[in-house]
C-alpha cells in the first residue's frame, strides 16, 4: 500500500476541484514497502513543500516511522534523503510516527509510538535536517524514547516552542487499570526539561477509566491545551481538555501553515510551567486516535474483529 496525498484546486478552479497542477491530477501516492502503509500527519515548509509523515511496513515484522517530503508540484523531493522518503527504525516492533512539525529553522520533528507490538511501547521523537538526515544533536542519534510507565505509552501530537522546545501529548499507562493524559517537554537538545514539572513529564487524570490525549496546542499566553477523550472504552466517554500555566512563547507547528488551532501570537514572559490500545476483544493495535479517528490494522498471528475506522489518506485544502 501506499501512502496518499490530495490537494484541492487554485482559485482559478472551481471550488473544491482537484488541484492539476499537483502531479497532474491533484493526487499523489507514495510507496515505501509492499506492507501497508499510510500518512497521519503533515507539516508545510515555508517553501510551500509538504512534508508528511506516517507508518511504513505496518503488517510486518518491523514497522517504522515513515516521511515523505514533497515539492509544490507534487513531486518526491529529491533533496529530502536522495529520494524524497525517509524510515526511521526505533525498535523490531511497531514504530509509527504520529505528529510532524517544522521547528525553527527548518529542522523537521516527528513524534509517535516505539515498539507498539510489545508491553512497554513508549514516547518516541526523531528530529531530521532539512536534507532528511538525522539530526545527531538530537538525542545523540536523532532520536529519543522516553519511557513514561511500565506499560505502553504513545505520543499523538505535538507543538514546538520559538525557542524550539517541543511538547509531546498522548497518553500514557494503556493496558494498565488508569490510563492518562500524558505530557512531555523536550529540551532542543532532545533530554526533558527539567523546568516542565520538575521531570518533563505530566499526567492528567479525569476517570478512574481510560483517559488519552489526543492534540497539543499552545495558548498565546504560554499555556499549554491538550484535548483528548475521558472514559474512552465506556458507554459515556466524554471531550476532555487539560491546561498547564503559562510557558515561554511558541511558533505554529510549522512556519508557513495557516492551522488556525496552532496559530497564536507570543507570549510576553517566560513564566516557568508546570492510545494506542487494542481494540476490544483483539490484539488489533490500535496507532493513533487523533481528532476522533482512529487508525487501525492486523498485527501478525491475530484473529480479524469489527475495526475502528482507519485514516489512510491525507488530505490538504
Amino acid at each position: 500500500m501506499a501512502l496518499s496525498l490530495a490537494v484541492a484546486g487554485p482559485a482559478s478552479a472551481a471550488p473544491g476541484d482537484l488541484d492539476t497542477t499537483f502531479s497532474g491530477d491533484g493526487k499523489v501516492t507514495t510507496n515505501f514497502t509492499p506492507k501497508a502503509e499510510w500518512a497521519i500527519d503533515l507539516a508545510i515548509q515555508a517553501d510551500g513543500k509538504i512534508v508528511a509523515a506516517g507508518v511504513a511496513g505496518f503488517g510486518g515484522s518491523n514497522a517504522k516511522f515513515a516521511l515523505a517530503r514533497y515539492n509544490t508540484n507534487g513531486s518526491l523531493d529529491a533533496k529530502f534523503s536522495g529520494d524524497g522518503k525517509v524510515t526511521t527504525d526505533f525498535t523490531p516492533k511497531l514504530d509509527a510516527a504520529n505528529s510532524v512539525a517544522i521547528q525553527p529553522g527548518g529542522k523537521i520533528v516527528a513524534a509517535g509510538v516505539a515498539g507498539f507490538g510489545g508491553s512497554n511501547a513508549k514516547f518516541a521523537l526523531a528530529r531530521y535536517n532539512t536534507n532528511g538526515s538525522l539530526d545527531a544533536t538530537f538525542g545523540g542519534d536523532g532520536k529519543v524514547t522516553t519511557d513514561l510507565t511500565p506499560k505502553r505509552d504513545s505520543g499523538r501530537d505535538l507543538a514546538i516552542k520559538a525557542d524550539g522546545k517541543i511538547v509531546a501529548a498522548g497518553a500514557a499507562g494503556m493496558d494498565g487499570s488508569n490510563p492518562k493524559f500524558a505530557l512531555a517537554r523536550y529540551n532542543t537538545n532532545g533530554s526533558l526539561d527539567a523546568t516542565f514539572s520538575g521531570d518533563g513529564k505530566v499526567f492528567t487524570d479525569f476517570t478512574n477509566g481510560d483517559d488519552e490525549s489526543y492534540g497539543v496546542a499552545l495558548q498565546g499566553v504560554g499555556k499549554i491545551v491538550a484535548a483528548g477523550e475521558a472514559g474512552a472504552g465506556g458507554s459515556n466517554s466524554k471531550f476532555a481538555l487539560s491546561g498547564t500555566t503559562p510557558t515561554a512563547p511558541w511558533t505554529p507547528r510549522s512556519a508557513g501553515t495557516a492551522r488556525s488551532p496552532r496559530t497564536s501570537p507570543p507570549a510576553p514572559t517566560e513564566p516557568t510551567g508546570w492510545s494506542s490500545k487494542p481494540i476490544r476483544g483483539s490484539l488489533l493495535p490500535e496507532v493513533r486516535t487523533t481528532r476522533g479517528r482512529t487508525a487501525t490494522s492486523l498485527w501478525p498471528g491475530t484473529t480479524p474483529t469489527v475495526p475502528r475506522t482507519r485514516r489512510s489518506a491525507v488530505m490538504a485544502s
